[in-house]
């Protein structure tokens, strides 16, 4: 997508300029089409320019209004343009040579900022009404889209890119969020919704709304929750005829691109973007070029593992079906992490941590922008929306005097698993209890005790650390609140988390990412079938069985686990002698005595040299990416604002 940025100085004189200037200079970066900035006395925004769709061509932003009341910024993907046109009165000509920016902007004066009720799609904006001096930020309900704000004195600050605030550190005291970075330390916890690494900078969650008036007062609202809405078909096939129209049509609105890409594994959802994207590409006589990653350290094991570690051969037979699929794949054996350890990874006050996952990531990217694709599709989202494996449901029975559901799902699990009345007792029921009872004793300790927390490498005081346990430990502690309200609290707290960070990672290489399992409709209409229809007594991912038998591969839709692209990161960092060099030199500088526990890094790193590292996400691999991320961004910035 593009990148905005902008300052509004409602009182205190005119915009402060040099500022706005090195705001425009810290945006720039190579595979966008053009920067463009508008200025006024009280507000300055510019614009990044990633043309993608069609009508993009004819996008020109900053966008002033026709009355020279309103001035926008922003950017879009909007969905079902048809209907909004409608609503906003544009004829199908007049719509198809029209942005999503200027909809967006006669949406806005028409309805005010009712207009996000009316759109649809992955979207941020800012828009200025100058008639009575406010500034309104927006976001969409849950697609892949940033963006970032603060108060800073008698400005307010805001941008798409989170390195920027960062790289304005020489114009704005920043401080560092100390209680988010010490929970970054912490198994479980981490930032909490709206938070960043700096005090006073936040992130504008999904589905809200920020207004700064004159006075520079930000009032924050919610416009939307997801609502309770019950469907019931008299058959089953009514229910997968349904979500075949809307995953159809939610793939649909996102290939409105030149060229297109997709984050292909061996998972059950971006399988299914596959299908319905390859479909619907073949009938406009396209090509979807995917790309896939898998392990390159796996020579040592036997052939057999190898098939079920690597996805490589999964995703050849999937995609041999389809023949207007480019597929590439990818297992990156010169690509180091030390390579992704440069001063610009750790600008990012919204993840400054290199991941596991990360050079996968970074590479398919780079790799997707080098072939000329600009958007990326994926299926991140899909595993809350249609193929839910319904956790902890034979327990719910239980709890809930459904003996006849219990015992079906004891009678088809028996017949088709071939698993007997104990193993069933165990697995289904006695593990799941314990694993409550064990995580409800954690809870109940730390809430009391300040006990019971696994922490890593940081050394500090637990008592100090703020904790929302509504955000935190909800989804750690639901086994009893049923399997439907666990998936709706798992959809919601990871809306904005997962859009954000898509939408970051792939700006970096001037890429669009789109998740088509974000689509309102689609969305919406998941959560009102009855739970039941995602785990059909025993049967895990049953309407997603059904909905794609006979489409992809048959071991895979009998595989319930995933395959890791990431399984091999252990030998990874163990033959990245830069990276352990890196290491070795943090411990011996010990720069920040009081808060690292350099003798337990030295202990993971003398675990990371041996010769056994065939563990998926191996912890201590993962641990030291954490240890030198968090030291790098505290070294570079705030060092010395690190409380005693």
């Amino acid at each position: 997508m593009s990148s905005f940025f902008g300052i509004f100085r409602p009182q205190g004189g005119s915009v402060n300029l040099e500022a706005f200037e090195d705001m425009r200079k810290a945006s720039e970066r190579d595979g966008f089409d053009v920067m463009s900035t508008h200025v006024e006395d009280k507000i300055a925004m510019g614009y990044l320019m990633l043309r993608v769709s069609p009508e993009d061509q004819d996008d020109h932003q900053p966008l002033t209004s026709s009355c020279g009341r309103y001035l926008l910024v922003g950017h879009f993907r909007l969905d079902y343009r048809d209907d909004l046109g409608d609503k906003i009165g544009l004829i199908q000509s007049q719509l198809e040579k029209t942005p999503d920016s200027a909809i967006a902007l006669m949406a806005f004066q028409k309805w005010g900022q009712r207009c996000v009720h009316h759109m649809e799609g992955d979207f941020a904006f800012a828009i200025y009404d100058g008639l009575i001096g406010v500034l309104s930020l927006l976001k969409d309900r849950f697609g892949s889209s940033a963006l970032f704000y603060g108060k800073l004195g008698s400005d307010f600050i805001f941008s798409t890119d989170p390195c920027l605030f960062t790289k304005m550190n020489n114009r704005y005291n920043f401080e560092l969020n100390e209680n988010a970075f010490f929970r970054t330390g912490i198994k479980g916890l981490g930032l909490e919704s709206g938070e960043t690494y700096f005090d006073h900078v936040f992130s504008l969650e999904c589905s809200c709304i920020v207004s700064v008036d004159e006075k520079l007062h930000v009032q924050k609202y919610q416009y939307y929750k997801i609502p309770s809405i019950k469907i019931r078909y008299s058959f089953c096939e009514d229910y997968i005829f349904q979500f075949h129209s809307f995953i159809h049509q939610s793939v649909s609105n996102r290939l409105r691109a030149s060229r297109v890409g997709l984050f292909l594994s061996a998972g059950l959802d971006s399988s299914m973007v596959a299908y319905f994207a390859a479909k619907e590409m073949e009938y406009q006589k396209r090509r979807l070029s995917t790309f896939t990653s898998y392990p390159y350290h796996i020579g040592h094991i036997n052939a057999e593992k190898q098939l079920r570690i690597s996805e490589h051969s999964f995703v050849e037979r999937n995609v041999s079906a389809l023949l207007n699929i480019e597929p590439n794949f990818f297992n990156f054996p010169d690509l180091m992490h030390s390579q992704l350890i440069d001063s610009n990874k750790f600008n990012n006050i919204l993840n400054p941590v290199i991941s596991s996952n990360s050079f996968w990531l970074d590479g398919i990217n780079n790799a997707a922008s080098k072939n000329g694709i600009k958007r990326m599709l994926n299926g991140q989202m899909g595993n809350y929306i249609v193929s839910w494996n319904a956790p902890f449901s034979s327990l719910d029975y239980l709890f809930r005097f459904r003996l006849l559901a219990l015992y079906k799902t004891l009678k088809y699990i028996n017949t088709i698993r071939k698993t007997s009345i104990i193993d069933f007792l165990v697995g289904e029921l006695a593990k799941p209890f314990y694993q409550f009872i064990k995580n409800r004793i954690s809870r109940l300790g730390y809430l009391i005790f300040k006990i019971g927390l696994d922490v890593s490498f940081l050394k500090f005081d637990k008592r100090k650390i703020k904790v929302d346990f509504s955000k935190q430990f909800h989804s750690r502690f639901s086994t009893l609140i049923g399997p439907k309200r666990l998936r709706l609290h798992l959809f919601e707290s990871n809306m904005t988390n997962v859009g954000q960070r898509w939408y970051v990672q792939a700006n970096e290489h001037a890429v669009q990412s789109a998740d088509p399992f974000t689509d309102l409709r689609l969305v919406e209409y998941s959560f009102s079938i009855p739970e039941l229809l995602y785990n059909f007594y025993g049967d895990k991912k049953f309407i997603y069985k059904k909905l794609m038998q006979g489409v992809i591969d048959s071991d895979m839709l009998s595989r319930l686990s995933g395959m890791p692209q990431s399984y091999d990161i252990g030998r990874r960092l163990q033959s990245d002698k830069p990276f352990v060099q890196m290491i070795e030199a943090l411990i011996l500088q010990k720069s920040f005595p009081d808060d690292f526990d350099y003798a337990g890094v030295e202990k993971m790193l003398s675990v990371l040299r041996s010769t056994d590292q065939d563990s998926l996400m191996n912890k201590n691999a993962t641990e030291l990416l954490k240890f030198i991320s968090l030291h790098l961004f505290l070294s570079k910035f705030v060092s010395n604002r690190i409380s005693e």
